[in-house]
């Protein structure tokens, strides 16, 4: 089995050193370490089950998941029907793989494996991945993921989900997709393998790099990331791990077959379905430390937005993706970034838009609370007209019937309206717009191992 180094980046040795001396400044670029926390090797005999410090179990099919799944989950050592000990679905092969199969029992029955850190290991940021081959054919869904660890009492999808792997036949052989769920965020960002590569012809590494902020995935290596995902405005964020949202996530093996995205299996299925891991590895990030931001502060009229460009410099160390935030530094204001993420894996120097949007007063009169905007004054106005065309039906020449409808009618609207008009709904709070005055708008950044660094930029809104 091969071992996966700890660098993944290789240390940038920079010719123009000197050169930049003689201009007034230097550029470091360092490389990031990362330092192994906890792994599973299974490194055991054949036919042995996984640690079980490390590693528990789901059983049966749990009304499929939420997925319209067909797969009952079998534990190791687990001889209850449609269970057996004789084709086990979890177990190591004596070569340094984890192997968990699908298999379409002589009863008809599709078992697999589901296999978790729950209640023995949780992870709060850093760098997780595994090594693994999949298997391939129609209703097959082998994944490695997470979730939050507080799912128990917040439930799915507010606990969170990180879906680091994920392969399905609608993807096909040579696509894998990494994913993040939370109440109303969702996303899915699929990878190509490299030409003539698929997820069953070869061991491939599906990682993710989890900071405050940002949720990074790549394939193969940590430098190569194919999905950046940061928080959005319209859904929530259970990512970020702080003293008031203790919520470090748990680790999960699964094969499941069939359910309302891969569909389901087939006679072309093939059983057993082994999926095999090399191994599941956690890294903690060394320091990183935040880049110094400056930035020239501006003017701004209510009701008018302002920009100005934000500069950043990387101190010694400073390498990797930095996200960047800023809070609104009064009422009725909002603030952006853009890009919102600035790479420093290349580069010792970033720069980003900073936009701060004020909101103009908008007080309004007050709604009537009587007359022809209320359901009174309308049945009214539908009374006099009603009247009119009544008394009117004479000079007109309408039939009898139709002049004494009318006229009844009219009345009984009039009629009905005697209590006096019905108040209208209240009227919206007017806004006041953004209150004039000098203000400090916040801008901070966030390194992969949570360093920060903050910036002040002067706002005056006139």
């Amino acid at each position: 089995m091969s071992l996966h180094p700890q660098r993944f980046h290789s240390r940038i040795t920079i010719s123009v050193f000197l050169f930049a001396l003689t201009l007034g400044f230097s550029l470091s670029l360092s490389a990031q370490t990362w330092t192994l926390v906890w792994s599973s090797e299974f490194n055991g005999p054949a036919g042995s089950a996984p640690n079980p410090a490390k590693w528990t179990y789901e059983t049966g099919n749990n009304n499929g998941w939420g997925n319209q799944e067909q797969e009952y989950y079998c534990p190791p050592a687990d001889n209850t029907a449609p269970c057996s000990t004789t084709q086990p679905n979890i177990y190591e092969d004596g070569n340094g793989h984890l192997v968990i199969a699908a298999i379409h029992t002589a009863s008809g029955t599709w078992t697999s494996g589901r296999m978790k850190t729950q209640g023995l290991f949780t992870t709060q940021y850093g760098r997780i991945e595994a090594r693994m081959q999949l298997p391939v054919g129609a209703g097959l869904w082998p994944a490695f993921w997470m979730l939050g660890s507080d799912i128990s009492s917040q439930g799915w999808p507010a606990c969170g989900e990180l879906d680091i792997m994920e392969n399905v036949p609608p993807l096909g052989p040579a696509t894998v997709q990494a994913s993040v769920h939370a109440t109303g965020f969702n996303t899915g960002n699929p990878y190509n393998l490299p030409s003539g590569q698929t997820v069953a012809n070869g061991f491939h590494i599906y990682g993710v790099i989890w900071s405050p902020f940002l949720i990074q995935y790549y394939v193969d290596s940590p430098a190569n990331i194919f999905a950046t995902i940061t928080p959005s405005a319209s859904g929530s964020w259970p990512f970020n791990q702080d003293a008031s949202n203790p919520n470090p996530f748990f680790l999960l093996l699964n094969l499941a077959v069939g359910g309302s995205w891969p569909g389901p299996p087939d006679a072309t299925t093939p059983s057993p379905a082994p999926m095999l891991v090399d191994y599941v590895r956690v890294y903690s990030p060394s320091a990183v430390p935040a880049p110094v931001i400056s930035g020239n502060g501006f003017s701004v009229s209510p009701g008018q937005s302002g920009t100005t460009t934000l500069s950043l410099t990387g101190t010694s160390g400073t390498t990797g993706k930095v996200y960047l935030a800023c809070s609104s530094p009064a009422s009725e204001t909002t603030c952006s970034i853009a890009p919102n993420v600035v790479d420093f894996t290349n580069s010792n120097t970033g720069s980003a838009s900073l936009t701060l949007t004020t909101t103009a007063n908008s007080s309004l009169p007050p709604m009537p609370t009587s007359g022809p905007l209320t359901e009174s004054g309308l049945a009214a106005l539908a009374g006099i007209w009603m009247l009119s065309l009544g008394i009117f039906g004479w000079g007109l020449r309408r039939s009898g019937r139709v002049r004494f409808a009318a006229l009844l009618a009219g009345a009984l609207l009039l009629a009905g309206c005697g209590g006096g008009a019905a108040p209208a709904p209240p009227a919206p709070a007017p806004s006041g717009g953004t209150p004039a005055g000098n203000y400090s708008l916040t801008v901070t950044a966030y390194t992969v191992s949570g360093a920060t660094s903050t910036a002040s930029i002067p706002i005056t809104v006139q």
